[in-house]
């Protein structure tokens, strides 16, 4: 019997690395420390997807793929080219704003002066991550 409880100790250690492994993965993919006004109307998708962006100096489309895979509540597979869907939905909203998202065709995107975005809607207490 103490061997079983031995087991079962085992899988539970290794159950909360595996939750411990995967909220440090989410924050790093889907970043929550940034506020973007509500008059841009941004969905919790838009608005994360905005915020993987902001976060990095350049993103794949790749990247956006995944992350999209990652948001998405849908179990089929997402499209090709969903990351420049998102990406174009996004820019239409905040292109008012002045904020651009640009495009390097074939490789990614990046969001053009970043790190003034950064300090107008990045949370400063979580600016230091």
């Amino acid at each position: 019997m103490s061997f079983l409880n031995a087991e079962h100790a085992k899988l539970l250690d290794r159950i909360e690395g595996g939750e411990e492994e995967n909220r440090q993965l989410k924050e790093i993919l889907a970043p929550d420390d940034y506020t973007f006004p509500s008059d841009w109307k941004l969905t919790k998708t838009e608005a994360g997807i905005l915020s993987f962006l902001a976060s990095r100096e350049k993103v794949t489309w790749e990247q956006i793929h995944r992350h999209c895979e990652h948001i998405s509540d849908k179990r089929e597979p997402l499209s090709e080219n969903i990351a420049q869907v998102w990406k174009c939905k996004i820019q239409k909203k905040i292109l008012a704003t002045g904020w651009v998202i640009s495009a390097n065709w074939g490789v990614g995107c990046y969001l053009e002066n970043r790190e003034e975005f950064n300090k107008l809607y990045r949370r400063q207490d979580d600016a230091s991550r």
